[in-house]
């Protein structure tokens, strides 16, 4: 069952290193000479939006209230790197790279003489890479962008644990990798805070 549709996620730019000295009002034609001008370190936290698809609802009325299914959220997290190309004072094309955390927990409760319990929990690790036009608004800082995104699903965790009135019976983990992967388009905004770095020399003359 396909139990994935959105997530929400909040980024932020950790820093952005920036190829040229600091002015208060950069050359712009001097960014146009450049492939990459600038570098970011993005991290932030996810929430997964699961869906089943009205499978809950139709385990609800098959079952006459006797069984229920649950899919919930699960908070997870993003952290990588972007490459930035500034075509104007307010537009830049950024690429990422991200190495991100998703998951969600299933509940499955079958009341009879006996209360049984079913819990399935997913964690699954992606590497996901994107394109992302982006445009630069309160002094450059806050960010609006929308683009495109592949992500490779590297690794897959399954724990499943059953409940007999309460009680644990049994808990089972599964770990793999399954050649799974999704793409589509991405928005949203962020904040970046900026820092500058600058490398110089100083060559000194001793006379004796």
């Amino acid at each position: 069952m396909n139990s994935k549709v959105a997530s929400l996620c909040g980024l932020f730019t950790l820093f952005i290193y920036e190829s040229s000295l600091a002015q208060e009002k950069p050359d712009l034609t001097m960014y146009q000479k450049r492939l990459i001008d600038k570098i970011e370190l993005v991290t932030g936290l996810g929430l997964f939006l699961p869906n089943d698809h009205g499978y809950s609802e139709y385990i609800k009325n098959t079952s006459q209230g006797t069984e229920t299914f649950e899919t919930q959220k699960k908070v997870g997290y993003s952290i990588g790197l972007g490459l930035i190309r500034s075509v104007s004072k307010h537009f830049e094309l950024r690429g990422r790279i991200l190495f991100e955390g998703k998951g969600y927990v299933q509940t499955d409760v079958s009341i009879y003489t006996d209360v049984k319990m079913f819990v399935d929990d997913f964690s699954n690790n992606y590497v996901t890479y994107s394109i992302l036009p982006t445009i630069l608004l309160d002094r450059n800082k806050l960010n609006v962008f929308a683009g495109v995104f592949y992500s490779q699903l590297t690794k897959s965790t399954f724990v499943s644990t059953e409940y007999l009135n309460g009680q644990i019976q049994s808990s089972h983990l599964l770990t793999g990798v399954v050649a799974s992967y999704e793409s589509g388009i991405v928005g949203g905004f962020g904040y970046a805070i900026y820092t500058m770095f600058t490398l110089s020399k100083s060559l000194k003359t001793n006379r004796t």
